[in-house]
């Protein structure tokens, strides 16, 4: 096995100049989006004295043609997620993924990408009970049949892990506490 450097067929849009122009530390995966992409999410750029960048830009690897293509989102700002660091990711089907928390965060945000598309949609999910967890951060999340279930993180600022474990119905787009 050998590691192979890849790169943008094209250099089309901001956000694949933005892949190659930095380097990221805490960047999430999720395996296997589609049959032949792995996606690529934000990150941490660290560049030094203190002058971090954060970043939540989509990228996917096509495994296909071995190259970077980036997502782009659409929508106004307030229909977008700020950037974070330290969130969990899971996928919720092939065209759809699930994004949550981060430090300082506590919303649920659902991304669609459709098949064929370099755009992103993301939609914001607001619990109808009220219910959701508290903000933390470096949790983990894994889907089930109807539901992802996410474990664990470190509430803000406590620095003590939690041993709560959420269930996010996908019929519902609610959660209830487990634990």
């Amino acid at each position: 096995f050998a590691w192979q450097k890849v790169w943008p067929l094209s250099q089309e849009s901001d956000c694949e100049q933005t892949f190659i122009d930095s380097e990221r530390i805490e960047i999430e995966t999720v395996n296997f989006f589609s049959s032949s992409i792995i996606l690529l999410i934000g990150g941490r750029r660290f560049a030094f004295p203190m002058n971090d960048s954060l970043h939540l830009h989509v990228w996917g690897f096509d495994t296909t043609i071995g190259s970077i293509v980036c997502y782009d989102a659409v929508g106004k700002p307030n229909e977008i997620p700020i950037e974070r660091y330290k969130y969990a990711v899971c996928v919720i089907n092939q065209t759809s993924f699930l994004l949550f928390g981060g430090r300082n965060f506590n919303d649920t945000w659902i991304a669609t990408i459709p098949i064929g598309s370099r755009s992103l949609q993301w939609r914001r999910i607001v619990a109808a009970t009220g219910k959701s967890p508290e903000s933390r951060y470096k949790h983990t999340m894994v889907k089930t049949t109807n539901a992802i279930i996410m474990y664990g993180g470190v509430p803000d600022d406590s620095g003590v892990c939690s041993q709560e474990k959420w269930h996010f119905d996908l019929a519902s787009m609610s959660w209830n506490n487990t634990t």
